[in-house]
C-alpha cells in the first residue's frame, strides 16, 4: 500500500502540505522562539521515530498559530511514509471539529448505519498511533463540554493504561480548571507524558504566510 492509502485510512486527504521539511523555526526573529520551535520539531520527530519509548504520550500546548497543527500533520505525513514502507500498522488523525461532528452525528439521519459512533470510539482507543489536535477547544461550549470530556477521558485513560503512542495538541493549558481531574492527572504523569510548552512563542502562522509572499 502506498503513502496516500495510509493517509486516507488515517483520516486525512493526501497530499499533506505541512511536513517536517517545511517546518522552519528559522523564520522566527527571536532566538528564544527559534530554539523553542526547533526543539518542538525534534521532540515530535523523535516521537514518530520511536527514539524514546519511555513516555508514549507527547503533548504540545501553546497559543494559536505557534505551529502545533503543522507538527501534528507533519507527524501524520511521516507515519504514513513509515507505515507504507512496513506494509503494516495504522495511525488515526482527529481534530476537535471532526470529533464533535462524529460524536453528535451532524448531518446524519438517525436511521443511518453511520449514526452509531461506537466503532469510531473503539478505533480511537485501539489504533496503534493516535494524533489528536485541538484538545480542549470545545470547553468554551457549556452544552457539549460534559459529554465530550467524558469521551476524551475514556479514550486517553484507555490508551494511558495500555501505554499506547498518543500525540495531542491544545491551546488550553493542561492544568486548566476547564479540564477534568482525570485528564489533569494523566497529563501530570511524567512516566507517561512528555509535554512541550509553546506558550509565549510568536505567531508562526503569520511568519509562514509572510515568507511565502516573499518567495
Amino acid at each position: 500500500m502506498n503513502k496516500e492509502f495510509y493517509l486516507e485510512m488515517g483520516g486525512l486527504t493526501a497530499p499533506i502540505t505541512d511536513n517536517f521539511q517545511n517546518f522552519n523555526p528559522n523564520l522566527h526573529v527571536k532566538e528564544k522562539d527559534r530554539k523553542t520551535t526547533n526543539s518542538a520539531k525534534e521532540v515530535t520527530l523523535n516521537w514518530c521515530n520511536e527514539l524514546d519509548t519511555s513516555t508514549p504520550f507527547l503533548c504540545l500546548f501553546g497559543s494559536y498559530g505557534v505551529g502545533k497543527s503543522h507538527l501534528l500533520k507533519a507527524s501524520a505525513d511521516f507515519l504514513a511514509e513509515i507505515l507504507s514502507s512496513r506494509g503494516i500498522g495504522k495511525f488515526r488523525y482527529m481534530d476537535n471539529y471532526e470529533f464533535q461532528k462524529a460524536m453528535f452525528n451532524f448531518d446524519k439521519p438517525k436511521d443511518s448505519e453511520e449514526f452509531n459512533n461506537r466503532e469510531m470510539l473503539k478505533e480511537l482507543c485501539e489504533v496503534q498511533y493516535l494524533i489528536f489536535d485541538e484538545v480542549g477547544f470545545w470547553h468554551k461550549s457549556k452544552t457539549t463540554k460534559p459529554y465530550l470530556n467524558q469521551k476524551i477521558d475514556e479514550i486517553l485513560c484507555h490508551r494511558a493504561n495500555k501505554r499506547m503512542r498518543t500525540l495531542i495538541a491544545g491551546n488550553v493549558r493542561p492544568n486548566s480548571s476547564l479540564f477534568t481531574h482525570t485528564f489533569k492527572s494523566r497529563m501530570n504523569d511524567e512516566t507517561l507524558v512528555q509535554k512541550v510548552n509553546l506558550w509565549g512563542i510568536s505567531d508562526f502562522r503569520k511568519l509562514k504566510i509572510n515568507n511565502s509572499y516573499e518567495d
